[in-house]
């Protein structure tokens, strides 16, 4: 791994400084899983942002069927796109690198945390066919806001302006240790496939939460139906 993150930071000092900019990666110790521990597949959307409801409404909208990701999709302000793989050619892990200009977004709001968004969909042909097709997510963050903490909270604060220097989130810091925060998803220390992608190194991952089944989503509210009924047929 210690090679391809020499590729990330080519790639990264490779880009002109026409905007603030966001250097971010899954790259080190941590990268992504699906909901059945496997790394995540190469294509898989992920998306840097925030979100202009407040955490309490995206945890209540944290299961990912479409119409909650509708939902969740319609409140989110995005700074970045990239897809996992990307900077590397293998699963669970990325480098990517965000240009955004301020002077072309005035409305872009700085004081707002700065969110990963991951999903996993049957169709990455395009973010928007994503969104329709989402079957897993996981929503993380590290708060830039907290004070003690063992990192730099500066790298998941947006930058304050089109020159600042580059903040460099990276998916490790969001371990529950260090204080990150998971709205959807789990965080798991230790991964079995990563860690052999990893060439070995210890890896924790950053597991997406599925979308339930609809026969269980089905058969869950014919049980609460019964237990209703039978609960009234008690009282009576």
């Amino acid at each position: 791994m210690k090679k391809l993150t020499l590729l990330a930071a080519c790639v990264f000092a490779g880009i002109a400084a026409h905007g603030a900019t966001v250097n971010w990666s899954a790259q080190v110790d941590t990268g992504f899983a699906d909901s059945t521990n496997a790394a995540l597949a190469q294509g898989n959307f992920i998306r840097l942002g925030y979100f202009s409801i407040p955490d309490a409404s995206v945890l209540l909208l944290a299961s990912p069927t479409v119409t909650n990701v509708a939902t969740l999709n319609a409140s989110f302000v995005q700074f970045g796109q990239t897809t996992v793989g990307q900077s590397f050619g293998i699963n669970g892990f990325f480098a990517a690198s965000s240009l955004f200009s301020y002077a072309s977004n005035p409305s872009f709001d700085l004081t707002h945390q700065m969110y990963v968004w991951v999903i996993k969909a049957t169709d990455n042909t395009s973010l928007a066919n994503a969104l329709l097709s989402v079957t897993e997510q996981a929503i993380v963050y590290e708060p830039f806001g907290v004070a003690g903490s063992s990192i730099n909270k500066a790298k998941w604060q947006f930058p304050a302006t089109d020159i600042t220097t580059a903040p460099t989130p990276d998916l490790g810091d969001t371990k529950p240790s260090l204080g990150g925060v998971y709205l959807a998803g789990s965080y798991q220390p230790s991964n079995a496939a990563l860690t052999t992608i990893n060439g070995g190194n210890p890896t924790g991952a950053v597991v997406l939460q599925a979308v339930p089944e609809p026969s269980t989503i089905v058969l869950g509210a014919v049980a609460a139906l019964m237990v209703a009924g039978r609960r009234k047929r008690r009282c009576a």
